[in-house]
């Protein structure tokens, strides 16, 4: 689960603000709140402001982190990093990125480097302790591009190799020791990075290595994200937990990120997932009667590259002769799935949603980009948000725009959905948000609700209600839309334009 987050001079962010999901001293929705060990951590949190406050900046943070500590600087430098510009000594220092996190057993950690645009500054890992934080590594680099690493009293395992440690001598001075550590000889697939195969209209042909797991025909045993084939043994034991954090429980959703095929590999991964999913959109009146799964041909001499089949047949190669497991694959942005079992054997299907006929009951299905992009989108964050893919799943979802294209009397009961159905797994969801409909202490805690603000330097604030006396029984949107709170536009009036229809 997020702790904390820290960002200081990257966009609109000068200097460092914070962002925590600790739960303050209030007992309201005491539901929204997970006790682990000495911590109370919040299940949910919304961040207002106005266009151009800071709110997607706020998620760009956390997104470029993600992505250079996972893919390291060559896939990061599509998430170009940009310190905060509208000062000119500012714009030659470092950025800086605080994560506090827990995850392992109840473990909690405080990550964070500093980097500019050639190197990484520093970099540290510390466990946060009751009385101290210990220290699990720590790692500079000097102008000349001289790395040094210091590693902590701590467990060493794990490959065979002589040195655990020969990787520090080799990787670059604008690489994160933390990547290094676990991804060095992490050779993927190798259409990953190339933007041309990401998407097209024949998604088949396409090389992007995609959703990968194996099933039987009535269960899919993975998660949102499928570790690569390729990635190495981890060297570091304690590392290895820290990275998975950054790689598969972080979940950052922007409006157009390629989607997750979450609804296909439900109804794969088991009977009961179509109709706990048509109730759900029963609830949301969206006038969907179910969805589910059509065979459609597939020609694997044609409609297949080479280098994919060989590349399914390797993820297939473990089934056991005569089972009834297959390997599944997804592409980015498409309805489609390609299947193949121990005999190498190619299928695929399509996701469809059914509608009623309403003279005879029947159902027929449409595509589902006769849908409208809010049902679209409700379909792809629902399944993954409710948990219903795996009731052991811990993610922090950030969501940007939650209410893009859904209606406002939606957002709320997503968010809705998502505390009920969460329970005691300790799953996160933060979303940012324009829908004032959300400022109701009826469906948030007070420690819930945050601002983002620009101030005259242009440079982006972030506070939570929590710091201002409420007098009771205020209505929170009411005076957000007065301007109590800030974080609104300030416009003029319309006759400061000058503006006449007259010829």
């Amino acid at each position: 689960m997020l702790i904390r987050f820290m960002v200081e001079n990257f966009l609109s962010f000068k200097d460092e603000i914070e962002f925590s999901m600790v739960a303050g001293e209030s007992n309201e929705h005491p539901d929204h709140v997970t006790e682990i060990r000495d911590l109370r951590l919040l299940k949910t949190s919304v961040v207002f402001g106005a266009n151009q406050s800071g709110k997607t900046n706020l998620m760009k943070a956390m997104s470029f982190a993600q992505e250079f500590i996972t893919h390291g600087p060559s896939r990061a430098k599509d998430f170009k990093l940009t310190p905060f510009l509208l000062d000119s000594e500012n714009s030659g220092k470092p950025s800086k990125f605080v994560f506090e996190l827990q995850c392992g057993i109840a473990q909690s950690f405080e990550y964070q480097f500093t980097l500019d645009r050639h190197r990484v500054h520093s970099e540290s890992l510390h466990e946060i302790l009751s009385e101290r934080n210990r220290m699990m590594f720590e790692r500079e680099t000097d102008s000349q591009g001289h790395t040094s690493v210091r590693i902590g009293e701590v467990s060493v395992l794990v490959t065979n190799e002589e040195d655990h440690f020969d990787f520090i001598r080799n990787f670059p001075p604008n690489e994160l020791f933390l990547t290094a550590a676990n991804t060095e000889g992490n050779v993927g697939f190798s259409g990953d990075d190339n933007p041309d195969n990401r998407i097209g209209a024949n998604a088949f042909k396409r090389d992007a290595r995609l959703f990968i797991g194996r099933s039987s025909r009535t269960t899919v045993s993975a998660g949102i994200h499928a570790a690569s084939p390729n990635r190495p043994e981890p060297r570091i034991a304690f590392l290895d937990i820290i990275y998975d954090w950054f790689d598969r429980t972080l979940v950052l959703v922007f409006p157009d990120s390629i989607p997750i095929q979450g609804v296909g590999l439900g109804i794969m991964r088991d009977t009961e997932f179509k109709d706990r999913l048509h109730e759900v959109l029963e609830f949301l009146d969206l006038g969907i009667d179910g969805v589910d799964l059509l065979p459609i041909d597939i020609n694997a001499d044609s409609d297949l590259s080479d280098e994919f089949k060989d590349y399914a047949k390797r993820n297939a190669q473990n089934i056991s002769k005569g089972s009834d497991e297959k390997a599944i694959f997804g592409h980015p942005g498409s309805e489609d799935y390609i299947l193949v079992d121990a005999n190498h054997d190619f299928a695929a299907c399509r996701l469809v949603t059914l509608h009623q006929v309403n003279d005879d009951g029947s159902r027929i299905p449409f595509d589902l980009s006769a849908e409208s992009d809010g049902t679209r989108r409700l379909l792809e964050l629902i399944p993954t948000l409710l948990g219903m893919h795996s009731s052991q799943s811990k993610h922090v979802f950030i969501i940007d725009e939650l209410d893009r294209s859904i209606h406002a009397h939606l957002t709320g009961k997503v968010i809705e959905l998502f505390l009920k159905h969460t329970g005691n797994r300790e799953n996160q969801l933060i979303v940012t948000s324009h829908d004032t409909g959300l400022l109701d202490l009826d469906l948030l805690r007070r420690d819930e609700i945050w601002f983002v603000e620009k101030e005259r330097t242009d440079a982006s604030t972030l506070y939570s209600l929590e710091e201002f006396k409420l007098p009771e029984k205020m209505n929170i949107e009411k005076g957000y839309l007065f301007g109590r709170f800030g974080a609104i536009p300030v416009t003029s009036s319309l006759e400061s334009l000058d503006w006449s229809l007259e010829s």
